[in-house]
């Protein structure tokens, strides 16, 4: 007798469960409904959002996956095949996953390859939606664009499985995957080499005859810098270690008396270095610096053709220092491991005048006299713009 009863029970049991489904569950209670009113439908996208209301902007109530069979409610078609809404393709595609994953309200105008799409304009109707329920039971909406309804007969071949040249559900990352994901690159050390144009630098030897004109050539700038993370800023913003600087600049100077003086300026300094990344994503960063140069070698070579007399050669030395601040603009792995680097840089030269290395050979109508035979440094500050290229490792 109690194996008659285990027999029957496990029979009435199984009854309780819908044959053929993928997933064993109880049968519900609207299932009979939707089996008289309905078609099946898979999804074929990666995600599908199911609407409390035939409306886009309306509440997301559940998200199917791709492969899952739904109920679909037998819409007014006349059992017609399937036209998809391909405006509504369109703007689907043109969304990112963030942003079809937030809700596409938040969206009003989406740039697809169909061209600019205002969603005011998206002529959306509730045919383009299937009435299908969700997994409490109540009456949601899925856009038919992510759906694809398996009619059984030949209204399939004239759809197509794949109506998206991009899925905007798809939030997966296409491989290779990079060298360091997931996590974010740590950068221990950074090294960077630019080379650029700067405001030239305007002081001169104070001849004892009037300058008819100036002409002033472009610093040319050569900059590096090599530095460290520092340990006590637990988010890797911090580096700091030493930077360089070469400049060389010529100046044309013509005389009343009819002489040419050329003025050839070489800079060549070293100094401590620290950098603070203030804005940074995964493509790009903004970093800000400043630092002190110190010039052990600066001098100015003047050559002066002398009218009639030949031509003199004379070098002005002096120690300076520079303090210096400046931003960079990087592009992250635009190369292997290098970065692409813009910089903007501000300085502010200070030292003694320049004094002579060479006894001068001709009279006092070409150089001042002892004590005024000398470069004055002006106080002005200099500007130059950069471009090279960074290390991180």
């Amino acid at each position: 007798m109690k194996n008659i009863l285990v027999i029957l029970l496990v029979l009435y049991s199984g009854s309780l469960f819908s044959a053929g489904s993928t997933i064993l569950r109880p049968a519900r209670p609207w299932d009979s409904y939707y089996k008289r009113e309905q078609h099946q439908g898979q999804v074929i996208t990666l995600n599908a959002p199911l609407f409390e209301k035939p409306d886009i902007d309306s509440k997301i109530v559940q998200r199917m996956r791709k492969g899952d069979l739904i109920y679909i409610k037998k819409d007014l078609s006349g059992g017609a095949p399937f036209k998809p809404n391909y405006q509504l393709v369109a703007y689907y595609e043109g969304l990112s996953y963030n942003e079809y994953i937030r809700g596409a309200d938040i969206k009003e105008t989406v740039e697809s390859k169909s061209g600019t799409i205002n969603k005011d304009n998206l002529k959306i109707t509730k045919f383009d939606f299937y009435q299908t329920i969700d997994r409490l039971g109540k009456t949601a909406y899925v856009p038919k664009v992510f759906i694809k309804p398996l009619y059984k007969d030949s209204r399939e071949l004239s759809d197509t499985v794949n109506r998206f040249e991009h899925d905007p559900t798809d939030y997966r990352k296409p491989e290779p995957l990079g060298k360091h994901y997931p996590f974010v690159k740590v950068r221990e050390w950074k090294t960077l080499v630019n080379a650029g144009i700067g405001s030239p630098y305007r002081s001169h030897y104070h001849y004892p005859n009037d300058i008819e004109k100036e002409n002033y050539g472009p610093r040319i700038e050569i900059f590096a810098m090599a530095s460290n993370r520092v340990n006590y800023d637990n988010y890797d913003r911090t580096y700091f270690g030493f930077m360089g600087e070469y400049s060389t600049q010529s100046t044309k100077i013509g005389l009343f008396n009819e002489n040419i003086s050329r003025e050839k300026l070489t800079r060549l300094g070293v100094g401590p270095y620290m950098s603070w990344d203030g804005f940074r994503s995964q493509n790009w960063q903004a970093t800000f610096y400043g630092g002190l140069i110190f010039y052990p070698i600066n001098k100015i070579a003047i050559t002066q053709n002398i009218n009639s007399r030949g031509e003199e050669i004379r070098t002005f030395k002096s120690y300076m220092v520079s303090p210096r601040i400046g931003a960079l603009y990087q592009l992250l792995d635009v190369i292997e491991d290098l970065d692409l680097n813009i910089a903007i840089h501000m300085a502010q030269p200070l030292g003694p005048n320049m004094k002579p290395q060479q006894q001068k050979e001709f009279t006092n109508d070409t150089w001042r006299i002892e004590n005024d035979d000398r470069i004055n440094h002006r106080f002005v500050p200099e500007f130059s713009f950069t471009i090279g290229f960074q290390s991180s490792y």
